[in-house]
């Protein structure tokens, strides 16, 4: 997960990550790997707790990448960063009031 990776190419498409089926799980991995390093990640939804972004080289051991905390009513948050992953997934530690959708 380098910086020095952001000027190189992939792919600038949206792809939504699988969410969790249940509170204090993990959604299915989803691969990145030909996206850019460059990436914007965006959740919206209306949501109590955390949804924690992870990352990885391997499919296998995951690192947090960030971290979405929750607000008052229906919410929509960006974040962008520059990492370089094979494959991304939720994690949810938080109570679903709607449908809360995260896409890359």
């Amino acid at each position: 997960m380098s910086c020095s990776s952001c000027n190189e190419g992939g792919l600038n498409q949206i792809v939504s990550l699988s969410m969790p089926s249940s509170d204090q799980t993990d959604g299915p991995a989803t691969t990145v790997s030909t996206l850019s390093a460059n990436k914007s990640i965006e959740i919206s939804g209306s949501y109590d707790g955390q949804y924690i972004i992870l990352g990885s080289h391997d499919g296998i051991r995951y690192v947090p990448l960030l971290t979405f905390d929750s607000g008052n009513g229906v919410q929509a948050f960006r974040q962008t960063m520059c990492f370089t992953v094979q494959f991304m997934k939720v994690r949810r530690r938080a109570f679903i009031s709607s449908v809360v959708s995260i896409s890359v």
